[in-house]
């Protein structure tokens, strides 16, 4: 069982997840925002915890896992290298 949820949780999944989290909460301050429950979320500080734990969670292992940050800057090398970027 642990096996397959750890299988299933990749952080590719966790990342999807982790952003679908979010339209929740984005609907409630679209559809209802002058009520009591949108205050409320608005207002409370357990979800910035948990998505900030999840984030956290994932650029630890993005940093264990050896991904080269630095190359995510290739793309704004400027127009004098931009025959780079063809195919």
């Amino acid at each position: 069982m642990i096996d397959q949820i750890s299988q299933f949780f990749t952080t590719e999944m966790i990342y999807i997840w982790l952003n679908i989290g979010v339209i929740p909460f984005w609907l409630v301050l679209i559809v209802f925002p002058q009520s009591n429950i949108c205050k409320y979320i608005v207002s409370s500080i357990f979800p910035i915890l948990v998505f900030s734990a999840i984030y956290t969670y994932l650029i630890v292992l993005f940093f264990k896992s050896g991904y080269n940050f630095i190359d995510n800057f290739d793309l704004y090398k400027g127009l004098a290298n931009l025959n780079e970027l063809t195919f």
